[in-house]
């Protein structure tokens, strides 16, 4: 794991990200499709009412997962994209952002690619 993925999963810790907390308004999956930049994940609900974490690939690929980490339910909207991985803030597991998987660990995602990010 990178120092910096490491360093800024032991400060969202050490702060108390606390996932029964209230979270950013969650915009309709499409629109958060829409206005995530490369790099940066955020919180939304899909149609059928369930909470998911919406990132883009540095590469502009934009892809939709449950919003739970399966290492304690931690929020990954919460968390970032660091080269090819989304990393949970609480405890920096880190997933492949395509793939979803977690080296190392038996763990891992399913992201469902949602969009591609619109150049300006």
């Amino acid at each position: 794991m990178p120092a910096s993925a490491s360093l800024l999963a032991l400060a969202a810790d050490l702060i108390g990200e606390d996932p029964r907390q209230p979270r950013a308004p969650r915009l309709p999956l499409a629109e958060a499709a829409s206005k995530v930049g490369r790099g940066e994940v955020l919180p939304a609900r899909d149609d059928g009412g369930r909470d998911v974490a919406v990132y883009a690939s540095n590469e502009g690929e934009v892809y939709a997962v449950p919003d739970a980490c399966p290492h304690d339910g931690g929020p990954l909207s919460s968390g970032f994209v660091e080269g090819r991985s989304l990393v949970c803030a609480r405890h920096g597991w880190e997933f492949e952002v395509s793939t979803g998987e977690c080296p190392g660990r038996r763990a891992g995602i399913c992201p469902r690619r949602v969009a591609q990010v619109r150049d300006s």
